[in-house]
């Protein structure tokens, strides 16, 4: 009996132990493969500047084996931070992202006339993006996060035209290499 447990023990931990593996981003995913050529084109868009640091925007093909995707790519470089961070958008979570932007315009006229002491409203990836405003003061305040790349990833912006421009022109791009 005893190595009957210790057998079935042996057998079943592997499975439990990879079985738990989390899963990674969409550009994770497909930096990760293997066994083929992973190729990629970077397409860069126009600097934007946000209320601490410079955005360096551009949109970047992968292409592993036969299968291809779009992302936006988003450097965000503040002064105060030592490392450059980097956020991959994945082209449908773009997609999402500027459809949600247009919902949370609507509502951000209404919260900032309820003049709450603080209100936050955003909208997040299922790869932890987000897109969204805070008020304070009466007034809203824009921001895009990239939450799961650490700290320094927030970009803050005092006109929610700035990311509508910015998703657009990063739309764009991705329907012309269609």
């Amino acid at each position: 009996m005893k190595r009957f447990v210790l057998l079935l023990t042996l057998l079943l931990l592997p499975a439990l132990a990879f079985g738990q593996q989390k899963d990674g981003t969409k550009m994770d995913k497909i930096r990760s493969k293997k066994g083929v050529t992973i190729r990629f084109i970077d397409y860069k868009l126009p600097v934007v500047e946000s209320r601490f640091a410079p955005l360096k925007l551009t949109v970047k093909v992968f292409e592993a084996g036969d299968e291809s995707q779009l992302f936006y790519e988003v450097y965000v470089n503040a002064a105060d931070i030592k490392d450059t961070n980097v956020a991959w958008i994945a082209e449908e979570d773009l997609s999402d992202m500027i459809n949600a932007l247009q919902s949370l315009k609507q509502t951000a006229i209404k919260d900032a006339q309820s003049n709450p002491d603080f209100l936050e409203n955003r909208f997040v990836t299922e790869d932890g993006f987000s897109v969204g405003y805070y008020v304070s003061e009466g007034q809203p305040s824009w921001f895009i996060s990239f939450d799961k790349i650490g700290k320094g990833s927030d970009a803050f912006f005092d006109h929610v035209a700035i990311i509508e421009d910015m998703f657009k022109q990063a739309k764009d791009k991705m329907d012309s290499l269609h």
